[in-house]
Order: structure tokens, then C-alpha cells, then sequence
């Protein structure tokens, strides 16, 4: 015995929800906490990082060993 493809679907179970939905509101929970606490922390590494950030706004000299030319390029050593 074959099913047509014109016959109606079996109802879908009702209920059955009752541990489904505290478990996702317990996961959105604990996502909406972690993103609290991460952000705090990205705020603190911010606050930490602020004096680099000032020391790293200056110009350096020119004759810096680590400074860059005006190309853009790293200065390649000397050939002595």
C-alpha cells in the first residue's frame, strides 16, 4: 500500500515543552551574562591600554631604529 503525496500529514504532537522552554531561557541567560562580562572586561583593557595608546600617538624621531621611511617601507641595513 502506497501514500499519495496528496495526504495529509499526521497532526504534529502537542505539548511536550515543559523542560524545552526553561532551557532556552536559561541559555539566552547565560549568553546575555557572558556578553555583560566580556564587555566589562574589553572596558578594563581599554582603561589599561590608554597610556600606550598616548605614547604610541607620538611622533618618533627620525634616526629611531625602528622608525619607518617616508615610503612606507622598513629601512633595509646598511651594506657595509
Amino acid at each position: 500500500m502506497s501514500i499519495s503525496p496528496n495526504a495529509p500529514l499526521p497532526p504534529a504532537e502537542s505539548g511536550g515543552s515543559g523542560l524545552k522552554i526553561p532551557i532556552l531561557f536559561g541559555a539566552v541567560l547565560a549568553l546575555i551574562a557572558a556578553n555583560v562580562y566580556l564587555f566589562m572586561k574589553l572596558e578594563e583593557n581599554e582603561a589599561d591600554l590608554a597610556p600606550s595608546k598616548r605614547n604610541a600617538a607620538a611622533p618618533r624621531p627620525p634616526w629611531a631604529p625602528h622608525a619607518k621611511r617616508r615610503t612606507g617601507r622598513w629601512p633595509r641595513p646598511s651594506a657595509s
